[in-house]
């Protein structure tokens, strides 16, 4: 009844919900005299599973909104054939044909993939798809056909695809495997300690106002650009790879300035 009139629902909602909670394997009961208790703490997965469940209803869904709006801006009209026939492939496991924009160099490409996901990431909604032997992302707003094809693929593991996501340092996705060393400084280290950029990562306070950030990523260019955002105080110790693309990238910035 207390928490009835806490989330002012009926007490069968809330009877509801604990066997909701119940069948995902929390381990929670009323007890008399004790109240609602949770007997055994809840497993990473099923924790996370449920604070998944609870920030989709809380959060605001401004970014969400404004991610679809600008999606909505490019491709019009086509915007939801697109996405249904791609969710459609990936249900069924079908490959599919695509008219792929690159902006880069402004040319168009016909491509067969393998579509595993549709995701948001960084103001985009993104296809993550298998293309030959690789797997790639590619904007969804940049195809400007999508054409179902005849051939059905396996599908990857989910443990694979967790673990693409999980040494993306921003949106990208790609399967290399870079260990990361990176020397930080004031203002920069107190304000990464108080932060998690990314699941493995290791800081180590140097105890002078200087902290060492290890992590693994699976592409150097969105870490480089980040690096290089930052000016002054974020030094890279490894790899060398790494080092010459944030020099790189540097460099052409000051270019715009001589």
């Amino acid at each position: 009844s207390e928490l009835a009139s806490l989330y002012n629902c009926e007490e069968l909602t809330i009877k509801r919900d604990l066997q909701s909670l119940r069948s995902l394997g929390i381990d929670i009961h009323s007890r008399g005299k004790n109240g609602i208790q949770i007997n055994n703490k809840p497993r990473k997965k099923e924790l996370i599973e449920i604070v998944s469940n609870y920030l989709s209803i809380t959060s605001s869904r401004n970014l969400f909104e404004k991610t679809t709006v600008m999606l909505v801006n490019k491709l019009g009209i086509n915007t939801l054939p697109f996405l249904a026939k791609l969710q459609i492939c990936i249900d069924k496991r079908q490959s599919v044909r695509i008219d792929y924009y690159k902006s880069e160099d402004k040319t168009k490409r016909k491509l067969e993939v393998d579509p595993y996901l549709i995701f948001e990431s960084d103001n985009y909604w993104r296809l993550l798809a298998k293309d030959g032997q690789t797997i790639k992302q590619y904007l969804i707003d940049r195809i400007e056909d999508v054409e179902v094809a005849s051939k059905k693929y396996q599908p990857i593991s989910k443990e694979l695809l967790n673990s693409l996501f999980d040494l993306s340092f921003k949106a990208w996705i790609g399967e290399g495997d870079f260990e990361v060393v990176l020397k930080i400084d004031e203002p920069w280290a107190s304000r990464l300690k108080a932060r998690r950029l990314m699941i493995n990562q290791v800081i180590i306070d140097k105890g002078n106002g200087t902290i060492i950030f290890k992590t693994h990523v699976n592409s150097l260019h969105e870490i480089a650009a980040w690096i290089v955002a930052r000016g002054k105080g974020i030094i890279v110790i490894e790899p060398i790879e790494l080092k010459e693309r944030v020099l790189e990238l540097a460099r052409g910035t000051i270019s715009n300035y001589l």
